[in-house]
């Protein structure tokens, strides 16, 4: 997506991490689509190891940098180090203006950047923090995430709940936040002509299943609504299930009521959504929860847990609940299916809530960030010169150039 913009032009540099990380999900959407929609006089470039297969940006000016190695899993820490030298030879024949990490282990590693150009950083959720015995035991993704966040000129934070948990452990921050929020465009592609196998009823659950995701607790839940209600199934978008879950599945006696699409294409995703009876999100705790807006933009009634950023999101589109009491779950399933109209309402509340997101608004707004860290950029550099009374086409040689908007 180009769109016009002034004539002064901004080299921008992606680390490419997250494509690493990912092969689906929602911070690589979020990059993909940011790069698709940042203005005509933003030059993106993109640093990687390997070429992604999904969710992969398309913007004609973006360069891509492909070196491809892998070693085993010994030897990882070699990885990063044969990574962060790649990215900080390519970060000086390039001369970025600024740097905009795509998660918080850069390629080059921040204390490789400290005399380099300023750093952007985008926040996506606490969770490593807030639930520390779930998803990070060793404290190595937080330890991390902080160098990068103590590192960043600028963090965009990707909703007002994920900003003030944050400034929760880093007030020091403040000045340095801001908030942009995700959008999706799933609604307004044209589904697969495909129908489901069977053609019974279903929930819909979409992405991971981590622990403090809830999943299970859809899955108890699920398993008293179906006793009343022994054709509804459960459809899951997501990476296949492990032999434990398998195993839980059976347990509960669901195997014939849960069905696993794995990962599918944005068509048929749109399709799952829109022939779904409720979309279904049980989470603990969320940055934001792009796969409410993908539900609401499909004409999809939403049923979310009332924690964290999820009101938020949703703004009174969705009907909530307590994802700590597994009745509030069932009860909440079993009163949407049992009233259509409430669904419609909460259909059309979901269609208003969607209009207040675009790629268009979040790339402008991320645009908007790179100038005001350029800008601050330049002040320091300006007062450094002044200060030391250093040579400034030496000074300037070796730090980034405003190009003032």
């Amino acid at each position: 997506m180009v769109r016009a913009s002034n004539s002064h032009t901004y080299r921008v540099l992606y680390d490419g991490m997250i494509f690493h990380r990912q092969n689906s999900g929602g911070i690589n959407r979020y990059f993909e689509k940011l790069i698709d929609y940042l203005p005509e006089n933003v030059e993106p470039s993109l640093t990687l190891s390997r070429c992604p297969s999904n969710n992969f940006p398309q913007s004609s000016r973006l360069r891509t940098y492909v070196k491809k190695f892998a070693l085993p899993r010994p030897f990882r820490k070699v990885s990063r180090l044969i990574r962060a030298a790649r990215f900080e030879s390519l970060r000086k024949e390039i001369s970025p203006d600024l740097i905009h990490a795509t998660y918080y282990d850069t390629l080059g590693g921040c204390e490789k950047l400290q005399n380099g150009p300023p750093l952007v950083v985008t926040v996506h959720d606490m969770t490593h923090e807030k639930f520390p015995h779930l998803v990070d035991r060793s404290g190595k993704h937080a330890k991390l995430k902080a160098r990068a966040i103590r590192r960043a000129d600028a963090i965009i934070c990707v909703s007002q709940k994920t900003r003030s948990d944050l400034l929760e452990r880093f007030p020091e921050c403040e000045s340095r936040t801001s908030v942009i929020y995700h959008a999706t465009e799933l609604g307004k592609l044209e589904s697969d002509h495909w129908i489901p196998p069977s053609g019974r009823p279903y929930l819909l659950y979409v992405g991971s299943r981590a622990s403090y995701k809830n999943f299970d607790g859809l899955l108890k839940a699920l398993k008293t609504v179906i006793l009343r209600n022994s054709s509804l199934q459960l459809r899951v978008v997501g990476k296949r299930f492990s032999k434990s879950e398998t195993n839980r599945i059976a347990a509960l006696g669901l195997i014939g009521n849960v069905i696993n699409h794995g990962l599918v294409t944005d068509r048929r995703l749109a399709q799952l959504f829109r022939q779904s009876e409720l979309f279904v999100y049980p989470s603990l705790y969320e940055g934001f929860g792009l796969p409410l807006l993908e539900a609401m933009s499909c004409d999809t009634p939403v049923l979310a847990s009332n924690t964290s950023s999820i009101p938020e999101v949703v703004q009174g589109a969705a009907m909530l609940f307590d994802p700590s009491s597994e009745t509030d779950l069932t009860d909440a399933i079993e009163f949407l299916l049992d009233n259509r109209c409430v669904c419609e309402q909460l259909v059309s509340e979901g269609r208003l809530r969607c209009q207040q997101f675009s790629w268009t608004k979040s790339a402008d707004q991320t645009l908007e960030v790179y100038r005001s860290v350029l800008a601050t950029s330049q002040i320091r550099i300006g007062n450094l010169l002044s200060n030391a009374h250093v040579d400034e086409y030496s000074m300037r040689s070796r730090l980034p150039k405003l190009l003032s908007p």
